[in-house]
Formats: C-alpha cells, sequence, structure tokens
C-alpha cells in the first residue's frame, strides 16, 4: 500500500512537468510613484510569481527580468514609464535522486495534513503544515510548501494563462501551520495579489494565549519596528490552567500585514501564544509593564506553536464572487484544551494537579 501510495504521489506530481508549456512575457510600466525604487523591489511587489526581493535578484542576474529591453545590474534604479518585462522559464524535471528525495517530502508533508481544502482552475486552498518554509528557496538546503504544491495542486485545465507551477501568494511563518491561498494562473496570482495590495483578503487565525484577556478587548494596534499594525481579536473561551492560570481561546484577524504582527500582538498583551519561544520573553515585559501580578511561567520546551489560519476570505479572482474558506484547528489544539480541563476538575476533586502539558 506505501508503494501505490508512492506512486500514486508521483503520478500527480508529474502533471505539471509533463504538460509543455511556454508562458509569454510579462510586461509593466513603472508609475511615478515607483520612480526611485531599486529594480528587483519594484519587480518583487509588480510580478507576484517573484516571491520576493532575492528571487526577483536572481532573475536580473540571469537575465530573465528586464529594463526597458536591456539586461541591467540589479542595483538599477526604476524611472517612471520605465519598462520592466519578466521572462518565466519552463520547470526543470528534476533528476532521479532529487525527485525522490521530493516524494519523500511530499509524503512527510502529507501524514501531517496537507491538503486541498478549495479548489478550481486559478487557485487553490492548501493547509501548511507546521515546520517547512512557505516559499520555494527560502532555505537552499531545504524543500518548502510550494515544493510540494504540484503534488496535491491539479494544473488548470484550458486555461492559456496558466503558471509554469503552482504558486503560494503569501507567507506563513515556518512553525505556523494552517491555509495559504495557491494561484494556478495569471489571472488568479494578479488578481490576489492586487486584494492583497488593498487590503481586501481576510485571514483568521485560531491561537491558544496564555493568560486572560482584558475584558472587551477587540483590537491590538501596537506598532511592530514602528510600522503601523493593527489586529482584530475575538475571545472564543477561556479556561482555568494549573500551571499557566488561564489559557484563552481566540480568533485573531490581521488587518495589517506586519512581520510576525499576531505573535507581537499576543505578546504585547502579556498572553503570548502557546509555544512562542520567541515572543515568550516580550510577554513577560508586557506583564511587569501593564501591572499583572501572576508571573508569567516557563514556556512550554519544545512545544508546539498552537496558532493556525484556519480561515480566508476574498473575492473570486476571475469571477469576482466571494469566496471564504475555512478549516478546523488541528487536534493539538483540543487536546491541549482538554488536558487544562482536565486537570483543573482533578485538583477540585483532589486537591492538586499535576503537570499537564
Amino acid at each position: 500500500m506505501e508503494d501505490e501510495a508512492s506512486a500514486a504521489i508521483g503520478e500527480a506530481f508529474q502533471r505539471w512537468y509533463d504538460v509543455s508549456i511556454r508562458q509569454a512575457p510579462r510586461e509593466c510600466v513603472a508609475a511615478p510613484e515607483d520612480e526611485g525604487m531599486r529594480l528587483p523591489k519594484l519587480a518583487a511587489a509588480t510580478f507576484p510569481e517573484l516571491g520576493s526581493k532575492s528571487q526577483a535578484e536572481q532573475a536580473v542576474k540571469k537575465g530573465l527580468l528586464r529594463l526597458n529591453g536591456e539586461v541591467v545590474e540589479t542595483s538599477r534604479i526604476v524611472r517612471a514609464d520605465d519598462v520592466l518585462a519578466l521572462e518565466f522559464e519552463p520547470p526543470k524535471a528534476l533528476k532521479p535522486d532529487k525527485l525522490r528525495a521530493r516524494l519523500r517530502f511530499i509524503e512527510h508533508l502529507s501524514e501531517q495534513a496537507m491538503q486541498v481544502w478549495w479548489e478550481d482552475d486559478d487557485l487553490a486552498v492548501v493547509y501548511k503544515p507546521a515546520g517547512v518554509h512557505t516559499k520555494s528557496k527560502s532555505n537552499y538546503k531545504y524543500a518548502a510548501f510550494e515544493d510540494a504544491l504540484p503534488a496535491v495542486v491539479a494544473p488548470p485545465r484550458d486555461q492559456p494563462d496558466r503558471l509554469a507551477l503552482p504558486l503560494a501568494m503569501h507567507r506563513l511563518d515556518v512553525p505556523v501551520s494552517g491555509l495559504v491561498l495557491v494561484a494556478k494562473t495569471r489571472t488568479g496570482a494578479l488578481g490576489i495579489s492586487a486584494q492583497f495590495m488593498e487590503r481586501a483578503v481576510k485571514k483568521v487565525y485560531t491561537a491558544l494565549l496564555v493568560g486572560s484577556l482584558p475584558d472587551g478587548l477587540s483590537r491590538v494596534d501596537t506598532p511592530v519596528d514602528g510600522d503601523d499594525a493593527l489586529t482584530e481579536v475575538t475571545l472564543l473561551e477561556d479556561t482555568p490552567h494549573p500551571n499557566w492560570g488561564w489559557l484563552s481561546k481566540v480568533e485573531l484577524s490581521p488587518l495589517t500585514g506586519r512581520t510576525h504582527q499576531l505573535r507581537i500582538h499576543a505578546a504585547s498583551l502579556g498572553c503570548p501564544i502557546v509555544g512562542d519561544d520567541l515572543y515568550w520573553e516580550a510577554g513577560r515585559t508586557a506583564r511587569q509593564r501593564l501591572g499583572v501580578a501572576a508571573p508569567l511561567p516557563p514556556v512550554r520546551s519544545k512545544g508546539a506553536l498552537l496558532l493556525q489560519a484556519t480561515g480566508v476570505s476574498l473575492r473570486h479572482p476571475r469571477s469576482g464572487a466571494p469566496l471564504s474558506v475555512a478549516s478546523p484547528p488541528h487536534a493539538k489544539f483540543s487536546s491541549l484544551w482538554e488536558r487544562a480541563q482536565g486537570a483543573v476538575q482533578y485538583e477540585r476533586e483532589h486537591g492538586s494537579a499535576g503537570d499537564s502539558t
């Protein structure tokens, strides 16, 4: 059965590579407000396929990203009315040893619940397990979630603007799991990208926080790295915890897209996300600043970060119809919650509780 599963994954993965496709070059004209930007920075923001400034720099070096028809250096400054043109390399078939490694990686992600939650010819919504980068080449030593997408996302049927490979349209932090928007056509990529720029894409995350939220809290606007940042907060329920005092289950909706915004905002309340060793001390400092009497207990050692993207809403990039996709939190959320409640019940009945973590 394992061999059959591996063969099925391999066949699905090869669908994107077996179809010969040549994408037409993409062009855009720099607007007056773009003047003064470096070419890679503007190109990364303009062409969703590039994904990042570093990938745009690689495209410049390869001669795939040109300015006014010329191959230029990565430091070139863009002027208004300059023409940016991006050519696309067809996907290269993996060598046998790399293909075997890739298929093993995909099997591992499939075991971690990677799956499609919604799909049509333009886009898909796919669950990313925790522990992997979202975008390909984020770390050249390791494969990423995007590298596994050809195995789970079907190529579009008879779409002249199909992409060479499926494209993750936004990132989740390595330890964060959840729903990711994936484009399969240029129409999908451009439409999703435009809605992100308009802040028309609504994302919802579920998180478990250590501590009790202030009464009536609905928004957090603590700046992130000096930039304005805004997160909507909805308390779903809370429960006493024998070691942490309180455990709060919340929905978080970022209205801005700052790096680590949700983790920073949770810590700024003195209620860091369970397992967030990166911002745990910031949560401790926030408690002292806010005058919270209860000290923050130690972070769970080797514990998962209990933050998951559980919902996404947008307009369909081709039809304009509203599209909303939701998935339940991972079982580890309910497991920790039930253990906390069980420990409290035990404490009530027997007068003490062991470590429920």
